[in-house]
């Protein structure tokens, strides 16, 4: 029963095969109100998250569960579950067509999700 939830939410295998440039520069950052939590971003071939100072500094909001450490920077060379959960399976989007470029479907997709009260904006190159 587990397997079958899994497999409609995201672990349906379309997202394990998202597109990625290894050459990009992707940067988002994820906020709670007017609070930044965090940067997600993607250069040299790796995803890295870190939490911004501002919430280092606050005690109102707990750290993600994924993510406890303030004080850490994140590195991985997947995109996490908490982030890639964003994205919905092919058979849910609206655009059959669309390609699986990560950069693209978070900004499609990711900004606000029903699974959790975050916004994940893209960040401006000049900003």
């Amino acid at each position: 029963m587990l397997n079958k939830i899994f497999k409609l939410f995201w672990f349906n295998g379309d997202n394990k095969n998202f597109i990625i440039d290894e050459n990009s520069d992707i940067t988002f950052k994820l906020s709670f109100g007017n609070l930044i939590i965090g940067i997600l971003s993607f250069y040299e071939g790796l995803w890295h998250f870190e939490y911004s100072e501002d919430f280092k500094n606050q005690s109102q909001i707990l750290p993600l569960v994924n993510f406890p450490n303030k004080n850490k920077e994140y590195i991985n060379q997947q995109l996490w579950p908490f982030f890639a959960s964003r994205i919905p399976s092919l058979a849910q989007r609206q655009n059959k067509h669309e390609d699986n470029n990560v950069e693209t479907l978070l900004k499609l997709y990711g900004k606000n999700v029903i699974n959790n009260p975050y916004v994940l904006s893209p960040v401006l190159a000049n900003s």
